[in-house]
């Protein structure tokens, strides 16, 4: 290959990266990220007493999703929800902050990276947008039920439950089952 081969390579590539991980300044950008846990630590029930653990960092995929009322009725009478899930129903409304920070409901699907979609999974987030002076609107952070983000920074998330009791479940492998308490950290990148 010659030089001018490489150099038209190396512009393309810079031309294909430049939207990729950018920041996200329209509410209407229904992004996806990958976020990778760094260090996941917590507790692991075990032989009827908590027993303090890591646990192998694991990969996250959270999507945007445009809010959707549900399609109707499935055949039993059950709402035939869309991707969005409950979201539609579950919406508060936005609310300032300061002068040059905005709080907006938007539906989040938070899931491991590489299981399917489940419209389940989905809930309603709370966005914090900022415009400083000087600057465009961009989304600063995102604040869902069990998991914080930037969409390309540090992450915080949690698998923690209400329940405390015994699981209730009179299968042998249940009986005095609780599961895992964990606290996860790391980063996110924009796809």
């Amino acid at each position: 290959m010659n030089i001018v081969s490489h150099g038209l390579i190396l512009v393309f590539l810079f031309l294909i990266s430049v939207g990729v991980g950018a920041d996200v300044t329209k509410e209407d950008d229904h992004f996806s990220a990958l976020c990778i846990e760094e260090m996941s630590t917590g507790f692991l029930w075990k032989d009827g007493v908590w027993d303090k653990r890591n646990f192998t960092p694991e990969k996250l995929l959270v999507k945007k999703l445009a809010i959707e009322k549900p399609l109707g009725l499935t055949r039993n009478g059950y709402p035939n929800y869309a991707d969005s899930g409950t979201c539609w129903r579950n919406l508060s409304e936005s609310y300032s902050l300061s002068d040059n920070e905005t709080v907006v409901s938007a539906c989040y699907n938070v899931r491991d990276f590489g299981s399917p979609f489940y419209n389940f999974n989905s809930e309603v987030c709370q966005e914090t947008w900022k415009n400083d002076p000087g600057t465009d609107k961009h989304l600063e952070s995102i604040s869902c039920k069990h998991f914080a983000f930037r969409v390309n920074g540090w992450f915080h998330h949690t698998n923690f439950h209400d329940w405390v009791g015994d699981s209730g479940i009179t299968m042998d492998k249940f009986v005095n089952h609780k599961d895992s308490l964990m606290l996860s950290v790391g980063k996110c990148s924009k796809l």
